[in-house]
């Protein structure tokens, strides 16, 4: 279909729109600084809010620079982006001439009275949007009034050199401000069946907006440098005089107005850090339209008249002011910028805040603004430090998938894909926000190495093998292992102990919410009660419900106190935290405690007295006082078991250093029976013996059989065995015969005893000096202790000491430094023949040595004698 000459002229017009919308895009960016799009730190963006509200000028500033329909423009604007349309204050509307002729129909006539008066608009007389307006009787005809539908300007316009309808000037700069055109601006008049704008009024107010820009965008950086020089001198608490040359730190980056390397156009911003503020900004151009168009046109007809032409143009400015690839611009505007920052602001960029492009940044360093004594530093962005990384993921994705085989197969190492466990887009994304994350809130090299590391091991945790010990600690971690571990009655004794002799107020709160039985459990309860009894002053909060218990804890009191424990966990449990608090209290701690005294989920008194006295001797430097009486054995699930626990209490305790263990040079134990023959005892020693005799011959198990009224209430049989080395390390293991009514199959003797000789074999196999039921109890005690080093070898730690160590942690800010010993093979010394080898003996699992430095805790509660 042929294309006429009016629609060849439309379609021009609407490339030439184009392209001033384009350009309109750009001067509304210089305009309203904050909408030019740049990666900033977060540190920039949220200081920007502070200081937007000074850059906004009076009102008579405004007057000085624009127009005053540019400045009714402007105050339009905001009036109708901030207030909802109820109580909206501008003057404009859009009216139905219909409803305006109706209204004006019932005035009457100030002739002849009559209730005609009529509406006439003069359409072809119309200035694109303003009509002629006259209002006259429909009876006697008289005119009673006649105005434009909009005033004038007081000014004429530099451009047609007439003065121009605001309403005109007011869609003109509407559309400049969104981004839209002549073009856009008559599609909107056809859709809303409006006489539109001519293309060329358009483009005389879009030149006249054009020149009034320059002189607000001045009025607005210099407001802006003021502030930012205020600003600045506040931090460095410096005078500041007008000569003042000031060193900042800002963030520079560049912008292009389309995505690529072709871009024509480009813009570079040079950004306070402190305030947020832009302070300076450079647009570099490899495209001039004149030259393009005009340019062009007279070279190829007029060759003799370019060169004048091109000197006349350049006189009056042209738009081309770079030669070279759209990625130098950023590099260009930077050096323009820094070299004119003394003279001009009287300030100095020494710190720049920016991505990873090392291009303007060697380019500034070679270039020496500010002299060979004033250096430059760079500080990266740690959002683009988080990029760079996602795309090394990427980018290592990519390359496995390529690779190949010698014989021209692919390999099979994929790390892409949408199985399980691949690095698929979602993965990476997660991994560069973690890594950003971890970067942004750590202070030191090292805790940012852990933190990353955390990030790490948390995404490649799984739940039968959970990587979660680098992850932060606590309800209000981000890792969601540890806060589930944090919330409710996990390791719920462990943080009250903690609490209790740290003085720090503990809450757990989510404690069993969906359980049909909601809340604290009775031997929870009951172990609160047996801290109340040992303390004075603590203050315990429990909701109706029990689901959420807030703990302040008081001073440590001791002397003699009698608790009945509940029967669903065993003495142990309570005399296990008893043991860690007795040496701080004020008073030599003397408690009777009432209850099931063996038991498959604590260690039993037996146990506590035979491996974990020893450790607490060590640190009290004496056994005087420190005593464990069984009156009375009681098995589950009636418990009616009574022990006697005595300990006294120290003003400071003796840091130790046990680092060798020394072989094993006898084995004890005890067996006892309650309410059962004691044919059941002497059958699990026979057992017991059996398997132990092949390694040593000193052993000597006591039988323990009551009967009466110190049996208890419930029948039982157990036995306990511990292994003593040369230099005084006991290590111990047991077993307990299945409770009355558990609904576990009945327990034979020989088999509990050879069980519990086979435990005993693999603690000595794990080894150190200290055993598993006596690591927490260790540590602790290590922390505690005067401000000097501590240092004992163990075995593996236990999932509990584990936990124990990260509690130490949160509430004692001590961290241990564990090693590998690598001195754990023992090498015994040969027989009467000097020249006999020396024999290499194994000492079973690794062994690791814990060193720490105590907190000098001191038991201020004891009296000085």
């Amino acid at each position: 279909m042929p294309v006429n000459k009016s629609r060849r002229a439309q379609l021009a017009n609407a490339r030439r729109n184009r392209k001033i919308e384009g350009g309109a895009c750009l001067s509304s960016a210089l305009e309203e600084h904050v909408d030019v799009d740049l990666d900033l730190s977060t540190s920039v963006q949220s200081s920007i809010t502070p200081h937007v509200s000074a850059l906004k000028p009076t009102r008579s500033e405004m007057k000085q620079t624009l127009s005053e329909g540019f400045d009714n423009t402007r105050r339009s604007r905001s009036t109708c982006t901030s207030q909802p349309d109820s109580t909206a204050t501008s003057d404009r509307t859009v009216v139905e001439l219909s409803q305006l002729q109706l209204l004006i129909s019932q005035l009457a006539c100030g002739q002849c009275k009559n209730t005609g008066i009529k509406l006439q608009v003069q359409q072809t007389l119309n200035k694109g949007f303003a009509y002629p307006l006259s209002v006259y009787c429909g009876y006697c005809e008289e005119t009673v009034c006649c105005v434009p539908s909009s005033r004038q300007d007081d000014k004429s316009s530099g451009v047609s050199g007439q003065k121009v309808y605001t309403v005109n000037k007011s869609a003109v700069f509407s559309c400049l401000a969104s981004g839209m055109g002549a073009h856009s601006l008559r599609s909107f008049c056809e859709n809303m069946d409006m006489p539109a704008l001519h293309h060329k009024s358009f483009q005389n107010i879009a030149q006249e907006l054009y020149g009034q820009v320059p002189k607000l965008r001045n009025l607005v950086f210099h407001k802006t440098r003021q502030i930012v020089r205020e600003e600045n001198a506040k931090e460095q608490r410096i005078v500041l005089t007008p000569s003042t040359i000031m060193d900042i730190c800002v963030s520079y980056d560049g912008s292009w107005m389309t995505r690529g390397h072709r871009s024509h156009m480009g813009l570079g911003c040079v950004i306070d850090v402190l305030t947020g503020l832009v302070i300076d900004h450079h647009i570099m151009s490899t495209f001039c339209h004149a030259c393009a168009t005009t340019g062009a046109l007279i070279k190829s007809q007029q060759p003799q008249r370019f060169d004048a032409w091109m000197e006349e143009h350049k006189r009056q400015g042209c738009d081309k002011n770079f030669e070279g690839s759209s990625g130098l611009m950023e590099v260009e505007a930077a050096k323009i910028m820094w070299q004119r920052s003394v003279q001009r602001y009287g300030l100095r960029y020494i710190d720049v805040l920016s991505d990873g492009d090392a291009k303007t940044y060697n380019a500034l360093c070679e270039l020496q603004p500010y002299g060979a004594d004033t250096p430059i530093e760079k500080e990266e962005c740690i959002n683009h430090v988080g990029k760079r990384m996602g795309t090394a993921l990427r980018n290592l994705v990519a390359t496995t998938a390529k690779q190949k085989t010698f014989d021209g197969g692919r390999k099979n190492l994929t790390l892409g894909g949408r199985g399980y466990g691949r690095l698929t887009k979602n993965a990476i994304r997660k991994l560069q926000i973690y890594y950003s994350r971890a970067i942004r809130s750590s202070k030191e090299p090292q805790q940012m190495r852990k933190a990353i590391l955390a990030t790490l091991h948390h995404c490649c945790s799984t739940d039968s093998e959970p990587k979660h010990q680098f992850c932060p600690q606590g309800v209000e971690s981000w890792c969601f292992y540890n806060s589930a571990q944090a919330k409710g009655c996990n390791y719920f004794r462990m943080r009250l102990l903690m609490s209790t002799l740290s003085g720090k107020s503990v809450k757990i709160s989510q404690i069993r919410p969906e359980d049909d039985d909601p809340g604290l459990s009775d031997f929870e309860v009951s172990f609160i009660r047996l801290l109340d009894k040992v303390t004075n002053g603590t203050k315990t909060v429990i909701t109706e419900t029990g689901t959420q218990l807030v703990y302040r804890p008081g001073l440590l009191l001791g002397g003699s106190i009698e608790h009945d424990c509940h029967n669903s966990r065993p003495i142990g449990y309570y005399l296990e935290m008893l043991m860690c608090l007795a040496p701080f209290t004020k008073e030599p701690l003397r408690a009777v405690l009432r209850g099931v005294t063996c038991d498959k989920d604590d260690p039993s008194v037996d146990l506590l007295k035979w491996s974990v006295f020893p450790v607490l001797k060590r640190f009290l430097g004496t056994d005087e006082g420190l005593d464990l009486k069984i009156n009375k054995r009681g098995a589950a699930p009636d418990g009616g078991g009574e022990v006697v626990f005595s300990c006294p209490c120290r003003q400071k305790l003796r840091p130790i250093k046990f680092t060798q263990p020394g072989k094993i040079k006898r084995i004890r134990g005890v067996a006892w029976g309650t309410r059962v023959s004691p044919g059941f005892v002497n059958r699990m020693v026979d057992s017991a013996r059996g398997i132990l005799n092949k390694f040593l011959t000193d052993i000597y198990i006591y039988s323990d059989h009551k009967k009466g009224t110190s049996a208890g209430k419930s029948p039982g049989f157990g036995i306990t065995l511990i292994a003593e080395t040369i230099e005084g390390a006991f290590l111990g293991a047991e077993e307990v015969s299945s409770a009355k009514g558990s609904g576990e199959e009945p327990t034979v003797p020989e088999d509990l005893g050879r069980k519990a000789a086979t435990s005993l074999l693999q603690e000595i196999y794990r080894g150190g000096c200290v055993d598993s039921t006596s690591q927490s109890l260790t540590c602790l005690l290590m922390v505690l202790g005067q401000q000097d080093v501590s240092k004992v070898q163990t075995g593996e730690l236990t999932p509990y000491s584990v936990q124990f160590l990260r509690h130490i942690r949160d509430f004692f800010q001590v961290v241990f430094n564990i090693k590998l010993d690598k001195k754990a093979v023992a090498v015994a010394p040969g027989g009467d023949d000097p020249d006999e080898e020396e024999e290499e003996l194994r000492t079973g699992g690794d062994k690791l040595i814990l060193t720490c430095v105590g907190v000098g805790y001191s038991n201020v509660s004891k009296a000085i004698r």
